[in-house]
């Protein structure tokens, strides 16, 4: 009996000491990390603030999707295609939020508010892996936190651009490490969440030129698509469907320009005429970048990783028809990344995130562009100018210098 006493108090004893240790450790945390922690709470107020108000894609669509999956079961609804033009991967999330005994618009934008963090995370490991600077990654965190198209897209719109963002970020980060199947595994996720994932194709296929990644590895793509839609087909829903459900998306919306400053900001809205040039168009331009970046940038180093990526998200929507307001969202992201990485183009950022938010508005607000778009156009081109000389400007100068000694001796 006092063997059990004593037992039971040594227990005692040691649990309070280890209690105590982990409550110096958190102490510790929290006093070496306050200001980043105080700047983190007043982000996740900013959201919470604008969680409330509800869009006309919360209202026709995420939250009828709730209903559905809540009427019909949170796998059998899977049986029906009932997320519009979406694959069913963010479908899925909503889905488990419906098991969440919280207020329905919440659980919904929670999905992105936590993607949000995980986003900013991601691009601070990022940062951290081309600058080997905490600080510089603390700070990109906190610049994405508090980006407003960030907290704008998430909390007041309730959209989920983070989500694909996320996982295009951690792609990246596995190409800085040089581990291009763990690297396109999550491309491929990204991909499974949104179409707009393409827009860094182009950055692939260059490293592919360099031999950075190998062929077989964009095995994964197709791979993980076809793993994201196996819930639902195994509900009941159509293959043929959901193989297609991309193909379907790109034949909806006849316009040239959904409230996006890109190049169709500055001609007619003439889609019949100029859809399918502007497609040749888009593909001859981004051909041609690649090749001139295989020719000029064989030292791809990580830096220019980041800038290409950068380059890429913003080239690809800015020369393809169809693009909505939302799809910088990729650009503003990739450009903190840039900027923490190159610190004399600290104005990337400012200038991309500027551009974005005046194309969020004319939804946002229901009005007319405050910013007429053709004059916001020409930033995106700037910065298309700008990060292209940073990636191969050097390279194109060292090679003209060696040719006007060769010039002279003829």
């Amino acid at each position: 009996m006092d063997f059990e006493k004593s037992f039971q108090a040594k227990i005692i004893i040691m649990n309070s000491e280890l209690l105590k240790h982990y409550l110096e450790v958190i102490w510790k945390f929290i006093n070496k990390n306050i200001f980043f922690i105080l700047i983190v709470v007043l982000a996740l107020l900013a959201r919470m603030a604008t969680i409330s108000h509800q869009t006309g894609d919360y209202t026709y669509s995420f939250s009828v999707w709730y209903d559905f999956i809540k009427a019909h079961g949170a796998f059998h609804a899977f049986k029906y295609p009932f997320y519009d033009n979406y694959t069913p991967s963010y479908a899925y999330l909503i889905s488990f939020v419906t098991l969440i005994p919280i207020k329905k618009i919440v659980a919904i934008k929670s999905i992105s508010i936590v993607f949000d963090l995980i986003l900013s995370g991601s691009v601070g490991v990022a940062v951290n892996l081309i600058t080997k600077n905490k600080f510089w990654a603390k700070l990109s965190c906190l610049f994405v936190l508090l980006a407003p198209t960030v907290i704008l897209n998430s909390a007041y719109w309730g959209q989920c651009d983070a989500i694909f963002a996320t996982f295009c970020i951690i792609s990246l980060i596995y190409l800085l490490k040089d581990k291009p199947n763990i690297s396109l595994i999550f491309y491929g996720i990204a991909f499974a969440f949104k179409l707009q994932a393409i827009f860094l194709l182009p950055l692939f296929a260059i490293l592919l030129l360099l031999k950075r990644v190998r062929w077989y590895s964009f095995i994964w793509i197709p791979a993980v698509y076809l793993l994201s839609i196996l819930p639902s087909w195994v509900a009941g829903n159509s293959l043929g469907f959901l193989l297609k459900i991309y193909v379907n998306q790109s034949q909806m919306n006849q316009s040239l320009n959904f409230n996006i400053p890109n190049m169709y900001s500055w001609v007619p809205n003439l889609f019949d005429d100029l859809y399918k040039p502007g497609l040749y168009f888009a593909f001859g331009i981004v051909l041609l970048v690649m090749v001139m970046l295989h020719r000029y940038c064989r030292d791809m180093t990580n830096k220019k990783i980041v800038i290409a990526a950068f380059m890429f998200a913003l080239l690809v929507p800015f020369l393809l028809p169809k693009m909505h307001d939302r799809y910088y969202y990729l650009a503003d992201i990739l450009s903190v990344i840039y900027a923490f990485g190159s610190p004399k183009r600290y104005y990337v950022p400012l200038l991309m995130i500027f551009t974005s938010f005046f194309a969020y508005a004319p939804f946002l607000l229901n009005s007319q562009p405050i910013i007429p778009f053709g004059y916001l156009a020409f930033i995106p081109l700037l910065l298309i100018i700008i990060s292209s000389y940073d990636l191969v400007g050097d390279n194109i100068k060292k090679e003209l210098a060696n040719s006007e000694p060769d010039q002279a001796t003829q």
